[in-house]
């Protein structure tokens, strides 16, 4: 157990340092292939962390959630400076969209356990709401969500006419919503950097 333990911390370090490393260079080349190319390669990296984890035991670790973030936040102060934005203005921006889609989320998350009694969305969601907030702003976020969320329920109706996604999807009373909503994220992210303000991402 102690191993195991050493592994992750070391593992979550080394997500955070190559997820700031690689926004941090996208910044310092300021917008372009190069720099789409840097950030959407860690987005990749961490989204397919946060698929297996999820997948594998319903939990999101919270070392990609924050690299995750951080990528979001580098990026947005970079893209700020190049439009003659001050960086507290970008984080201030950036922790108001995180504030908002993290609290929509934990709210409909009270509201269901209020409800029905039990939790219908893990605290691990409404945290990568928050980053998945600060890196595509509240209405990339939504486009986002609603991706993942058609996708969930695709894989659910598909699982149920073909035997064979059946069993390699089998089906239960939860659903992974992390493992839909990270490739969600990164998508949503580099629509918006192909086709700029389609998605309404800051």
């Amino acid at each position: 157990m102690f191993v195991r333990r050493v592994e992750t911390t070391d593992f979550a370090g080394l997500v955070i340092a190559v997820a700031v490393a690689g926004a941090a260079l996208a910044t310092w080349v300021g917008p372009g292939p190069i720099a789409t190319g840097v950030v959407a390669l860690a987005l990749a990296v961490i989204g397919l962390r946060i698929v297996w984890q999820d997948l594998a035991d319903f939990t999101i670790p919270d070392a990609a959630t924050l690299a995750l973030g951080l990528i979001g936040l580098t990026a947005r102060i970079g893209d700020g400076a190049y439009l003659g934005e001050t960086p507290i203005a970008s984080i201030g921006l950036a922790s108001l969209d995180a504030a908002i889609c993290g609290g929509v989320l934990l709210g409909l998350r009270e509201g269901y356990y209020r409800l029905r009694g039990h939790d219908g969305i893990g605290l691990g969601d409404v945290k990568l709401a928050a980053a998945g907030g600060v890196l595509l702003g509240t209405v990339g976020l939504s486009w986002a969500v609603l991706g993942a969320s058609l996708t969930s329920l695709a894989v659910i109706g598909l699982s149920r006419i073909l035997p064979a996604l059946a069993r390699a999807v089998p089906l239960t009373d939860r659903i992974a919503f992390g493992a839909v909503l990270a490739p969600a994220l990164w998508t949503t992210w580099l629509v918006g950097q192909i086709l700029p303000g389609v998605l309404g991402q800051p």
